[in-house]
């Protein structure tokens, strides 16, 4: 049996930037509820199980307080006014990790898919 430990030294250095490959997570929808059931479980399987591209910083927060906005290149989340169709916008609390690297993100996605 090959073992494999492995140290990610690049990933949630710093704060995360534009550019930068992210993991985040949904677990609270908050008034979303109200909407298809269906539909968010979808979201929610895109958003947990894949990885996106940090494309906007918002200094200035707003009543959201989600100030990072992630790109996810095909999925298709519907258009309303507080999103596009592929784009989310996050909270700091939502980012779990951040990377220049994506496969140091790929690998943290496979460690999670196979409970390792």
């Amino acid at each position: 049996m090959i073992t494999k430990f492995k140290i990610y030294e690049a990933v949630n250095k710093g704060e995360p930037e534009v550019g930068d490959y992210v993991i985040a997570k949904i677990d609270d929808f908050g008034d979303l509820f109200l909407l298809d059931e269906g539909w968010f479980g979808n979201i929610e399987k895109i958003i947990n199980n894949n990885i996106g591209i940090l494309v906007n910083v918002v200094e200035e927060i707003d009543v959201t307080n989600e100030p990072f906005c992630v790109k996810y290149p095909g999925a298709d989340f519907g258009e309303s006014d507080n999103f596009e169709k592929d784009y989310w916008w996050f909270s700091e609390n939502d980012i779990i990790y951040w990377s220049k690297n994506k496969e140091e993100l790929e690998e943290i996605l496979a460690t999670k898919k196979y409970n390792l």
